[in-house]
């Protein structure tokens, strides 16, 4: 993968399109997963749906009040097989690709991002539940705002499942409550 394919991955952020109504559910052709145009408990709503292409896969964007925005990406960079979970070679290569990428875009941009934390996470609290490995951000931009940035990412489906959630840095009761949700809800959707 290499720094190449990080280039490359940045450079489609710009060639994305937008591929739905949002107000119908929208079936993710790779996995079969269909997002609904509101997900859980806290009604997060979905935002635009986009196509990067052949082996680089879709993106399904949620928002909710107060800042928050969860974007989930599946794609396979053209890969045949990736086996479900955190522990293979392809997932692995993948995430410390997401964890560069993640710096360099905001480097790019004249921002930047600081790790705080890293590690495997479940999605849902029931034992069967999908592992992700997860990283947090500290983002900061140019102008002083800085917001909190979190990754995920495990196989899944022969697909990579990776999901980024950006909120304001100050959303700390809340916040923890509403992200298992969201996460568990994503979990159940894995599921069916």
């Amino acid at each position: 993968m290499g720094k190449l394919v990080g280039s490359v991955v940045i450079g489609l952020l710009f060639l994305q399109t937008a591929t739905s109504d949002t107000s119908k559910p929208f079936v993710e052709p790779a996995t079969g997963i269909t997002f609904p145009p509101t997900l859980g408990q806290w009604k997060w709503t979905r935002g635009q749906d986009r196509d990067y292409g052949p082996g680089w896969g879709v993106s399904i964007a949620y928002h909710y009040p107060g800042g928050m925005t969860a974007t989930i990406y599946i794609y396979n960079l053209g890969l045949k097989e990736i086996p479900t979970g955190t522990k293979s070679q392809v997932v692995k290569d993948a995430w410390a690709e997401t964890k560069s990428e993640i710096e360099e875009a905001m480097k790019q941009r004249g921002d930047s991002a600081r790790q705080l934390a890293e590690g495997e996470v479940s999605l849902g609290a029931a034992p069967d539940s999908l592992k992700a490995l997860r990283v947090n951000f500290m983002i900061v931009y140019k102008n002083g705002y800085e917001e909190r940035s979190d990754a995920y990412l495990t196989g899944y489906k022969n697909q990579l499942l990776k999901i980024r959630l950006s909120y304001p840095k100050d959303l700390k009761a809340e916040r923890e409550t509403v992200i298992k949700s969201l996460l568990s809800d994503l979990d159940t959707l894995l599921k069916k």
